[in-house]
């Protein structure tokens, strides 16, 4: 049989250019379904209720689609906060492994890379009084914290200098008693507040001690106080919210050096409000595991390493996830796309239309005037529900600067001189300010509160996302404030509980595994495999997936994982096993598993590729 290959229409004397191998970040441009996994993962992040510290590994092989899905994740976390007016944000932090290969311990370079990021997100005081070590920074960063440092201390030792209760005092101590401020005074003010700064700036050493010397710190017993002091700077940056660390291109590194990563970010980063995504091919740091710690498990039941090293990591990584290939049909559809794209001839300018005398209606230009005046208002409205506090603070601080610089102003009781006025009335105005962010703040949560309420009475019709999103919005229309992706963000929030997950929550229980860590395994695969699988739309279709199907397969892979590792491997094994072929290797428990409920075989390669209802393959 002949296969006729239609040829791609291009443009005649059009040279192709090279495409490009970056990642992608907008999910509108996926062409493989990886977007529905970023979105999984996105949710599960993002909901509150998500139990940390939680670690994700996202394993492929090289060239799999794991950086183009972590950028996708990081895309819509800062997407989902944004449709929330900005509160409750989340703070991402990307790490490439095979960028830092060169660093002495990669572990530790990771746990930089985290506190600069954390770092940056500090409140600007902090950041001032407690400022990272130069351990922590890049070059360059040191430099300009050495000279913002002297710059500061100048500063601040002029004006204290300069101060009159305590210029006396200072020249008494550091200079001419009997004159005013010399240069020997204010150079001792400068020294004198550079030493304090830097007693006062160790509150991070032993974590610096870390990153100059894992080992070292680790020997000294410290660990528990770096753990502490990272804790105390994520907490400071997050504001008791959610840091996600991305982990991308871990497995070109060296597996031992991978395996150092993988631990700093459980022994250190490990902390209340962080998840660590991996994206890596968990395979060979499972080898690396297992070669070193074979000697922990010798004479037990397992003896392949990459089994071994897998019950490890088990210990470090809460959730793995394997990417599915592209199908055949996506990849030829990607690749006819690539050439006419690129061979597609510049668009010659379309000349603008005559224009056309029109006379508008009065009253459509009332209501276009109304329009734009409400979205004016609306616009200032989200201003002044960001600015906060932080206006009066600055009034505030601003005012007692200007005291200090003008002691003659500050001593003086005449209240009527243009400075008061106006500082009086800025630190009025800032006050209402104030109070004026503080009551919008509080509506918006009692409208997302309202709107969250109202999915779930929709939810209790059986309706799907869909039409409760619609159902919501045509509620909502005659309101200009509430977004059209808040609703879809409360919506995609609220199906994490949803029908199929208590299905599938149900089997499990009812075919519990042996080890508490493992039943926490169980239940946080199956949220996040329910919400892929409803993003994918698995479910229904011809031969029918139900959640009792999904829940079998994640049980068999959880309890029994290299027969799982097989199975995806070797899908039509599976139909050997429910005939009880399986061989004499196979654990009774297996077949008594695949004798209770749905038949897998006839829907294993869709739970393997995560293949939708409606897939012609």
């Amino acid at each position: 049989m002949t296969t006729t290959i239609q040829p791609i229409e291009a443009a005649p004397e059009r040279r192709v250019s090279l495409v490009d191998d970056t990642p992608l970040h907008d999910p509108a441009l996926d062409r493989f379904g990886f977007a529905e996994f970023a979105r999984a993962l996105a949710l599960i992040v993002d909901d509150d209720k998500t139990a940390t510290p939680l670690t994700i590994a996202v394993s492929a092989p090289w060239g799999g689609g794991k950086s183009s899905l972590g950028c996708m994740v990081e895309w819509m976390l800062e997407r989902r906060v944004k449709h929330r007016g900005g509160d409750d944000p989340r703070l991402v932090c990307w790490f490439n492994a095979w960028e830092h290969d060169d660093a002495p311990h990669l572990g530790a370079a990771l746990a930089a890379a985290v506190a600069r990021t954390a770092d940056r997100k500090r409140s600007w005081w902090r950041r001032v009084v407690a400022p990272l070590p130069s351990a922590m920074l890049r070059p360059g960063e040191r430099s300009r914290q050495t000279v913002m440092l002297a710059v500061a201390s100048g500063v601040v030792a002029l004006v204290v200098a300069l101060f009159g209760p305590s210029r006396d005092l200072l020249n008494t101590a550091l200079g001419d008693p009997g004159g005013p401020a010399t240069g020997a005074g204010v150079l001792g003010v400068i020294f004198l507040t550079l030493f304090a700064s830097r007693r006062l700036f160790t509150t991070a050493r032993e974590a610096a001690r870390f990153i100059d010397d894992p080992r070292s710190a680790a020997a000294h017993g410290s660990m528990a106080e770096v753990r502490e002091q990272f804790g105390r700077l994520i907490r400071h940056a997050t504001h008791d919210g959610r840091l996600v660390i991305i982990i991308d291109d871990l497995e070109r590194c060296a597996s031992d050096r991978a395996l150092e990563v993988c631990q700093v970010a459980s022994q250190l980063l490990g902390q209340p409000g962080v998840v660590t995504i991996v994206l890596a091919d968990m395979a060979p740091i499972a080898r690396s595991a297992g070669a070193r710690y074979a000697a922990t498990l010798a004479g037990s039941e397992v003896e392949d390493p990459e089994e071994i090293g897998r019950r490890y990591l088990a210990k470090i990584v809460q959730l793995e996830i394997a990417l599915p290939p592209p199908a055949p049909d996506d990849m030829r559809r990607v690749i006819r796309e690539y050439g006419p794209s690129l061979r597609h001839p510049h668009a010659e300018p379309t000349p603008a239309a005559p224009r056309r005398l029109r006379w508008p209606a009065f009253m459509t230009r009332v209501r276009a005037s109304e329009r734009r005046l409400a979205g004016g208002w609306h616009t200032l409205q989200r201003v002044v529900e960001r600015a906060r506090w932080w206006p009066l603070a600055f009034v505030f601080l601003a005012w007692v600067v200007y005291g200090i610089l003008n002691p003659a102003w500050a001593e003086s009781e005449d209240t009527s001189d243009p400075v008061s006025t106006v500082g009086t009335l800025l630190l009025i105005g800032t006050f209402v300010l104030g109070w004026w962010s503080r009551r919008l703040r509080r509506r918006t949560r009692q409208r997302r509160t309202d709107l969250k309420e109202q999915i779930e009475a929709l939810k209790q019709r059986q309706l799907s996302p869909d039409e409760i999103e619609h159902e919501v919005l045509q509620r909502t229309a005659a309101e200009p404030a509430v977004d059209h992706a808040l609703v879809k963000d409360l919506v995609s929030s609220s199906f994490l509980d949803s029908d199929e997950f208590r299905a599938v929550e149900t089997f499990i229980a009812a075919n519990p595994p042996v080890l508490p860590r493992e039943a926490k395994r169980s239940f946080n695969h199956a949220q996040l495999l329910t919400e892929i699988a409803r993003a994918r739309h698995m479910f229904g279709g011809v031969p029918e997936l139900t959640p009792a199907h999904l829940a079998k397969w994640l049980v068999l892979r959880e309890q029994w994982p290299a027969l799982g590792r097989e199975i995806a491997v070797e899908p039509e094994r599976l139909a050997d096993l429910e005939s009880r072929n399986g061989g004499p290797n196979v654990p009774p428990e297996v077949y008594e598993l695949l004798a209770r409920g749905p038949r897998l075989s006839a829907v294993i390669e869709r739970l393997v590729y995560f293949q939708p209802a409606d897939d012609p393959r």
